[in-house]
């Protein structure tokens, strides 16, 4: 063999040490730059709605801006063995434009909305709706950045009408982390924050513990909710 022939052997074995070396610190590396021990990946934070719902609050009050003639919502609730019931009512100053009634169901897994209806001002109705099956709207265990969506058939009645419309619907929801959030109701730390879709509304919404939703900003130059009282709080 020339000294050629062995000059181009080594330099060979050199770069194939060179790239097994470097396969073999790559995990390393990517390991620590995730602050966690070689070969481990660090845990995802998930969040529980359980821990970010209403507790015992019977009533919260939000300010509103931006809401096309709607000044205050005021959201009363009451409780049954398995249900919530939330009355949303919508003001412009002294006087109620209307309002909803949602049954919700708090499960292990999820915060089901299984139906609503909606009343004029003066407590007429106007249309009821079930949820088929009862849509997912929080989870239980929900991924920090990770998106979870469910769907259902919607059955809307008219009030006074024996026809059923079937309409579909669907709700996503990603987990985007904790923050401080001050708000007219006072300064509230470790809200999270969650970004949620209904149908084509795209909101961003804080909850806090104890108290449930106390901040909501909705897309397209839309209305912002902010607590300024709450009856039954921590």
């Amino acid at each position: 063999m020339t000294l050629r022939n062995r000059q181009l052997r080594f330099g060979h074995a050199l770069k194939l040490l060179g790239m097994f070396l470097l396969l073999a610190l790559l995990p390393m590396t990517l390991a620590a730059g995730q602050g966690g021990p070689p070969g481990k990946v660090p845990p995802v934070q998930t969040f529980d709605y359980h821990d970010f719902g209403s507790g015992q609050t019977t009533q919260r009050v939000f300010a509103v801006s931006n809401g096309d003639g709607v000044t205050q919502v005021i959201e009363d609730i009451a409780r049954a063995p398995g249900y919530v019931f939330v009355t949303r009512s919508y003001w412009s100053g002294p006087l109620r434009l209307r309002y909803s009634v949602y049954t919700f169901m708090p499960t292990e897994t999820d915060l089901l909305m299984a139906s609503e209806e909606a009343y004029d001002g003066d407590g007429t109705l106007l249309h009821s709706s079930d949820y088929q099956p009862p849509l997912s709207i929080r989870q239980s265990s929900m991924p920090l950045g990770a998106l979870q969506g469910s769907a259902a058939v919607r059955l809307r009645t008219p009030a006074g009408s024996p026809d059923i419309f079937e309409q579909g619907t669907t709700r996503w929801n990603v987990a985007l982390g904790l923050d401080d959030v001050s708000v007219p109701y006072g300064e509230l730390a470790g809200c999270l924050r969650l970004l949620e879709q209904h149908n084509s509304t795209l909101r961003m919404i804080w909850f806090y513990p104890g108290i449930g939703p106390v901040q909501r900003v909705q897309s397209d130059n839309g209305p912002i909710w902010t607590l300024t009282g709450c009856t039954g709080c921590p």
